[in-house]
């Protein structure tokens, strides 16, 4: 069996998860891909699929790597910034789903918390200052300082418990 973690992380956050996830495979089965430098193969049987989720959006990469997966099993690993992740993993597979190709073994995702960029925070905190009585601005200040530290070791333990299971590892 071989194996494909490609990942497309902007900050380094990201990344931790596919870090994690790697240690599951044997090396001489496995390509480990940056999708920001690297193209992905067509060559693995397994592709776990790592990415933020921002703004509504999946990104443009990953939507068409996904055309060249017909006949490979897939499954995803989401860092997304909401406080609760699971509330929105439907929202998300309808978002992913249209891309899959049909006769792919779909496995599933994996949502986790994920940290915000700097640029991002401090616009928030920003608009808090101009509103400081808006509940809105309180809120996703305090969602972005809870996500500050994610994915943390408990996300990348589970994480891995994911593909485990999903692969049967």
């Amino acid at each position: 069996m071989r194996y494909e973690i490609d990942y497309l992380s902007r900050s380094g956050n990201t990344k931790k998860l596919a870090d994690a996830v790697k240690k599951l495979f044997p090396i001489r089965d496995t390509e480990f891909i940056d999708l920001i430098r690297e193209k992905p193969t067509a060559d693995a049987d397994t592709y776990i699929i790592v990415f933020s989720f921002n703004k509504g959006t999946v990104p443009l990469k990953i939507m068409n790597m996904l055309d060249m997966l017909a006949g490979k099993i897939i499954m995803f690993l989401v860092t997304f910034g909401a406080d609760n992740p699971s509330k929105y993993q439907s929202i998300i597979e309808q978002k992913i789903s249209p891309f899959l190709p049909d006769n792919c073994d779909y496995r599933g995702i994996y949502l986790c918390k994920g940290a915000f960029p700097e640029d991002i925070i401090a616009a928030a905190e920003e608009n808090l200052k101009d509103n400081p009585n808006s509940e809105y601005a309180h809120m996703v200040c305090e969602c972005f300082r809870h996500a500050k530290e994610h994915p943390d070791i408990n996300d990348q333990n589970n994480a891995c418990e994911f593909v485990r299971s999903k692969l049967q590892l």
